[in-house]
């Protein structure tokens, strides 16, 4: 069966990626913390040299995280004005009545009859 919501399934495509990168990286992590990767150190330094870095560095590192922050906004804005698209039931149990049709407006009350 195709799907004809192709932006649907590759958001979940891509939120199903990165939740996998995520959980590796943040497992990664965590086991390296607490010593479980025998071939890392859990006691050193990340970086061995104490220098600061160069300025450059520091807002070339802000702008990639703003921006990457801009594009998390415009993609939570654009999930909350999606809406699935509402159809018309037809409802028939006396096929010489004719059809009972309704829209989503009328889908909290009970049906006639």
């Amino acid at each position: 069966m195709t799907s004809l919501n192709r932006p649907a399934r590759l958001n979940r495509t891509l939120l199903a990626v990165f939740d996998v990168l995520l959980l590796g990286s943040g497992s990664f992590a965590l086991a390296g913390h607490f010593g479980q990767l025998t071939f890392l150190d859990s006691g050193a330094t990340l970086i061995p040299t104490t220098a600061d870095p160069p300025t450059w560095a520091l807002w070339v590192t802000a702008a990639a995280a703003v921006t990457v922050g801009l594009l998390i906004l415009r993609w939570l804005v654009a999930q909350l004005s999606r809406r699935p698209k509402t159809h018309t039931w037809h409802l028939e149990q006396n096929p010489e009545q004719g059809p009972y049709r309704t829209g989503r407006e009328n889908c909290h009350s009970p049906l006639p009859g």
